[in-house]
């Protein structure tokens, strides 16, 4: 009886201490996660759904366990395959430049280790987010998952090629590298794996700077060409180039002004 009694006593006191060091551990990780967010202030984010965010989600969760003690730090950390989880400023910055917000419809092109796809979710974005590396897709499926992140999709697949199924989304974002062309497909995203964010457009951006293109150009063959040409130049060559650029920049000008452009390039073409 005695030995039974001990035994219980024994694992109660185990629990509690199991559950004292548990305890320690969370608010260690609160203190560092409330001195990123203060960091990130300093660097000037003020969106209180962004910052809200990246106080409630646990990015120590994001991080591999052998660089946990780095988790909280301003800097990029490795998570395997040559990729790693942008540092906690910059996934701040592309969240707030976002301007996310609850209901909002994002594509991410780019998933990692999953955590932006949280940081978007806990705002109470629908996340739609792409990994082209099968590894970091399925890890960071099951983290978002058991962490309770149900408003983050993940797909294995070339982001290049968007989400037309889903299609059309609110905003987007591309995670590394950069991006080219975001208005190709329904649906499609051309962007490289890690990057640069995008945030939201709207489609008069690319007819506005066809046109503005177009009407410098024009200018440029009136004002160089056809005016000074009546004195300084009597070559054949010039007077070609100047009717090649009159029209070129006649016709782009033209389609330009022409193409419906005042919905937002975020519903892809």
């Amino acid at each position: 009886m005695k030995s039974y009694t001990a035994a219980v006593l024994a694992q109660a006191l185990l629990l509690v201490t199991a559950g004292a060091v548990t305890a320690q551990e969370r608010d260690r990780y609160e203190d560092q996660r409330e001195a990123m967010v203060r960091l990130i202030e300093d660097y000037g984010v003020r969106d209180s759904n962004t910052l809200a965010a990246m106080r409630a989600v646990p990015r120590h969760e994001f991080v591999p366990a052998e660089h946990l003690n780095r988790a909280y730090g301003d800097y990029p950390v490795p998570i395997g395959l040559g990729q790693t989880i942008s540092q906690p400023y910059i996934v701040a910055f592309m969240t707030e430049i976002l301007e996310a917000e609850p209901g909002m419809k994002v594509l991410e092109v780019g998933t990692g280790s999953g955590y932006q796809a949280a940081v978007l979710a806990a705002i109470g974005c629908e996340v739609y987010t792409v990994e082209i590396f099968e590894d970091l897709a399925t890890r960071a499926r099951e983290r978002l998952e058991r962490l309770g992140y149900g408003g983050a999709t993940v797909r294995h697949a070339d982001g290049h090629y968007g989400w037309s199924e889903e299609a059309p989304f609110d905003a987007r974002e591309a995670i590394g590298g950069g991006c080219a062309d975001a208005q190709r497909a329904p649906g499609a995203l051309r962007a490289d794996a890690e990057g640069a964010p995008l945030s939201r457009v709207t489609r008069t951006a690319r007819p506005l700077a066809v046109a503005l293109l177009s009407a410098s150009t024009l200018a440029f063959e009136i004002l160089l060409v056809r005016v000074f040409a009546i004195e300084q130049f009597h070559h054949f060559a010039y007077m070609a180039i100047g009717v090649a650029m009159l029209g070129f920049g006649a016709s782009g000008t033209a389609l330009a002004l022409a193409r419906p452009g005042s919905e937002r390039a975020a519903r892809w073409f």
